[in-house]
């Protein structure tokens, strides 16, 4: 309530619910999720790994580096993340001065290709407007899209 300004309560098994205009309630849950620590250490030590970790520091020397992977769909929440890259870029000094670049990864796995398709699209558009909008820097723009099993959209945005 205090965020939204929607009234909300709560029901058995830890679920929020909010009541939105239109007489509708929504539920909302949250679910934690672990990461596997050992298998990601493996994964960080691999020399593969650890080439393109250097390809990507090289390319974007000097620079904050944010990366995500995410699987592309609405629900993953990566539209957001444009959404705060923006407002950290619009905000933050060391934003204005092109010294941070944005990099991700969503992933197509085919589960829920219409989605896919157009949170694809959606996000190829932000990735451009961040782009354009902060092309003034010193930094080089790009936004890349393969039409492969995964999906790259990287805003290399500054």
């Amino acid at each position: 309530n205090r965020m939204l300004g929607i009234p909300s309560g709560s029901r058995p098994g830890g679920m929020l619910t909010l009541n939105v205009p239109g007489g509708r309630e929504v539920i909302v849950t949250v679910s934690h999720v672990s990461i596997e620590t050992e298998r990601i250490a493996e994964a960080a030590a691999h020399p593969e790994t650890l080439r393109i970790a250097r390809e990507i520091r090289a390319k974007h020397a000097g620079k904050r580096i944010v990366a995500g992977i995410d699987v592309c769909q609405r629900l993953s929440g990566v539209g957001l993340k444009f959404a705060a890259f923006d407002k950290l870029l619009e905000d933050s000094s060391w934003g204005r001065r092109g010294n941070v670049v944005l990099l991700q990864r969503c992933v197509k796995g085919g589960a829920r290709p219409g989605d896919e398709e157009t949170t694809s699209a959606d996000l190829c558009k932000m990735v451009g407007d961040i782009n354009a909008k902060y092309a003034h820097s010193a930094a080089a723009t790009a936004a890349r899209n393969k039409s492969q099993s995964q999906h790259n959209s990287s805003s290399s945005s500054s």
